[in-house]
């Protein structure tokens, strides 16, 4: 298996979401995450997007376009305040396609965090401030 891993400014990501992963047309796992200034923190959101890839939904049936479809539309319903404040990203959405493999993705997170002493509230912070950065929702 060949993984591409790459840092990016915010506004490359094309949208609210800091972090993707997809497979290219050459089979090579492609994982994007937004630039948040704290090298910890970007390889918690590396490892998060990394773990969602390996604990994979395309077996499930679940593709890119299936999760490309329901994050942009994830990010309309919250621009209407249609979702509770505790949702704060697709994946913590119940109906979200890759639910459970985000839980599963944030929990390794979280783990590691503690491993490299990041306050996690800090974290979690500088995410929404990367994420949502400039917009009112």
């Amino acid at each position: 298996m060949k993984i591409n891993i790459r840092v990016i400014k915010h506004e490359e990501q094309g949208g609210a979401i800091t972090g993707l992963w997809w497979m290219d047309e050459k089979g090579v796992l492609q994982i994007r995450v937004s630039r948040m200034g704290n090298s910890d923190y970007e390889k918690l959101h590396i490892m998060h997007e990394l773990f969602e890839a390996f604990a994979s939904t395309y077996d499930k049936g679940v593709t890119d376009a299936s999760t490309e479809t329901f994050d942009k539309a994830f990010v309309e319903r919250r621009k209407r305040g249609e979702l509770p404040a505790h949702i704060t990203e697709p994946g913590f959405d119940p109906e979200c396609p890759y639910h459970d493999e985000h839980m599963a993705a944030t929990g390794i997170e979280m783990l590691l965090a503690s491993f490299l002493k990041v306050k996690w509230s800090d974290y979690e912070k500088r995410c929404r401030e990367v994420s949502w950065e400039g917009k009112k929702f």
